[in-house]
């Protein structure tokens, strides 16, 4: 190969590095801009209250459902098969709301650096 053709090709090859460094770098801001937009509003929010699960009564048969007001040819079989139980699933705490809690974020932290020591502990030996 000539080593003129190399050094065009390891000029191209740096440009295209920099634009992809670029391209990554902004794309990086813009997800930085929108995670804190996004924590201003859940900030702003009230917090909900965490859902506790009841007790399922199982004494009532699951067959039995009411009709719906606006149709009164369904039946409680149709009713049943055409909306069955979804579970929940919004069943986790809310993070933002935990990491207000300064025990929580500290144990938190102290939970993070140990995964990173644990994990990069040989490559700073």
């Amino acid at each position: 190969m000539l080593p003129r053709f190399k050094n065009y090709l390891i000029i191209l090859l740096a440009f295209a590095t920099a634009a992809t460094g670029t391209i990554a770098w902004r794309q990086t801001q813009r997800l930085h801009a929108v995670v804190q937009s996004n924590l201003l509003e859940a900030s702003a929010r009230p917090a909900r209250k965490p859902v506790v699960a009841s007790p399922v009564d199982r004494s009532i048969p699951e067959k039995i459902v009411a009709k719906p007001a606006g149709d009164p040819t369904a039946t409680s079989d149709d009713t049943a098969a055409a909306s069955p139980a979804r579970p929940q699933r919004n069943n986790r705490p809310n993070f933002i709301a935990l990491m207000a809690n300064p025990e929580f974020a500290k144990a938190w932290n102290i939970e993070r650096r140990a995964q990173l020591d644990s994990r990069y502990a040989s490559l700073f030996k």
